[in-house]
């Protein structure tokens, strides 16, 4: 729950309200000074008073729907000047940072955000023209941190007097944007207010928290059938990394864990790897997230790794999984988390130029990180299964070789695939055959591969990249393998640029 002033509950005592409600809200927490303590009216998890939160978990909460809240809300905050994500240590990144530590302390869900905001930026025009674009990047950078894509936005309209404040239809409009799923704009019409027509009183704050919870509670009973993941602990946070389980409530000795591939940007922006297909099949995941394309060069991912050992216990069955950057991640953490498979599609050596020479990509990671850690052999489990894909035609299979292999290596080549190997494997069909029997037998790799062959020929990369390693000397299978590429819906730029470069 965030915002400012009728968010926070201006004016508001606990004297404003009957004695009965003065106790701790039965199956109701807030999270106050480190730890989750029993919500109850003007019980010191603000500076004073109380807002809607008080008369939504009344409505929310019950023994088989227990209520967390976590609260930020300051009076006479703007959007533009306080909430703006891009603001570094501003409203939005201490709300993050609570979430998270609040996360930590104890499984959870992550139900809704509950918004009331908007009466600062509708006094000043420069605010309110910027409202749309800002609200807009809140809620995806909200989403992102958070690693919740779908995470339910609740944004209250909020309804000062419009002579005094001009600017409004630009902020209610901004709330109201078209481009933001799962998100309700809730009315505030009809609620009264104190004196000053601008705040709300009790009933006010009171009837606006109920509204909040009848429309959670629908978006839910509406979701409900939805598969998705039942709860979610976090294992570990700090500066560099985030890690987290999702899946089922009973855990049963068996986990995925995952790791992040390479990007240009901050990494825990991103969502967990394999997060969307892992939360649809309600499947058991631990995430990590890294701020850095580093490569794991550090020290601080294996206290990650003794965290995630704590969490699942020593015996339980783990599966690494990565792409690229995460395959290499996969595979050097597996002894350490003492994993049973391993599952790494187009894994790297070393970006270190000092001992992959041929290789071009990540220039920028590589200055930064330096000397690289290339004793993988004692850091990759030796009793572990470990399944490569990559493309053996392409740079990647120099990578692969440089790895020390025995009998407990799986090699599986797929020409014509590119380092987007994952991208190839989704395309063509065969990444379901990858996953398959995750915690069992495993994949049959016969059939992967087949289903690969089957399917390439739907996939955009098999035909791009085909373009690309054909077109010196055959020119028409160039040409009409990215006419094939072109049909499957490769991106007209990319088409257009190879193209150009092949002399096509």
């Amino acid at each position: 729950m965030a915002g400012q002033s009728n968010m926070v509950g201006y004016n508001t005592q606990l004297g404003d309200i009957a004695k009965r409600w003065h106790n701790p809200i039965a199956d109701a927490q807030v999270w106050q000074d480190g730890k989750w303590k029993p919500l109850r009216a003007c019980g010191g998890y603000q500076k004073s008073g109380f807002g809607p939160e008080l008369s939504f978990a009344h409505q929310y909460a019950r023994p088989g729907r227990r209520l967390g809240i976590v609260k930020l809300a300051t009076t006479g905050s703007f959007l533009s000047k306080h909430w703006h994500p891009d603001i570094n240590g501003g409203l939005f990144d201490q709300l993050v940072e609570k979430v998270a530590k609040a996360q930590l302390a104890e499984p959870c869900r992550l139900a809704g955000f509950l918004w009331v905001q908007g009466e600062a930026d509708a006094y000043e025009e420069d605010s309110a023209d910027a409202y749309s674009a800002s609200f807009k990047l809140l809620v995806e950078r909200l989403r992102a941190r958070l690693a919740a894509p779908e995470l339910p936005v609740l944004a209250a309209a909020v309804n000062p007097p419009e002579h005094a404040f001009p600017n409004l239809y630009k902020v209610i409009d901004g709330l109201s944007q078209p481009g933001i799923d799962n998100r309700h704009v809730i009315s505030c019409e009809g609620l009264p207010k104190q004196r000053d027509s601008l705040h709300y009183d009790v009933r006010g704050l009171s009837k606006l928290g109920r509204r909040f919870s009848d429309t959670l509670i629908a978006h839910q009973e509406k979701t409900e059938g939805a598969p998705g993941p039942q709860v979610r602990e976090m294992i570990y946070s700090s500066a560099n990394y985030d890690c987290w389980y999702e899946g089922p409530q009973e855990k049963k000795g068996a986990f995925v864990v995952t790791f992040p591939y390479a990007i240009v940007g901050d990494g825990l922006l991103e969502p967990g790897f394999g997060q969307a297909y892992f939360s649809r099949k309600n499947m058991p995941a631990i995430y990590i997230r890294s701020r850095e394309s580093n490569w794991f060069q550090t020290q601080e991912v294996f206290e990650v790794a003794r965290k995630i050992r704590a969490f699942t216990g020593s015996k339980a069955r783990i599966v690494t999984y990565g792409a690229s950057m995460g395959a290499y991640g996969a595979l050097i953490m597996s002894g350490a988390l003492n994993a049973f498979r391993v599952l790494a599609i187009a894994p790297q050596f070393s970006i270190d130029r000092r001992v992959v020479a041929f290789e071009t990509r990540w220039a920028r990671a590589a200055r930064k990180i330096g000397e690289f850690m290339h004793t993988t052999g004692p850091l990759v489990s030796e009793d572990a299964e470990k399944i490569i894909v990559y493309d053996n035609l392409s740079m990647d299979r120099k990578q692969v070789e440089m790895f020390e292999t025995d009998e407990s290596w799986s090699l599986l080549p797929m020409p014509f695939a590119s380092h987007q190997m994952l991208r190839f494997l989704q395309e063509s069909g065969a990444l379901g055959r990858l996953l398959d029997g995750l915690f069992d037998e495993g994949p049959e790799l016969v059939a992967l591969r087949q289903a690969a062959r089957e399917g390439r020929r739907n996939s955009a990369i098999y035909w791009m990249t085909m373009a690309s390693e054909t077109a010196a000397k055959f020119p028409q299978i160039a040409s009409n393998a990215l006419e094939q590429a072109a049909r499957l819906g490769a991106p007209r730029r990319k088409i257009r640029g190879l193209q150009a470069a092949l002399n096509l």
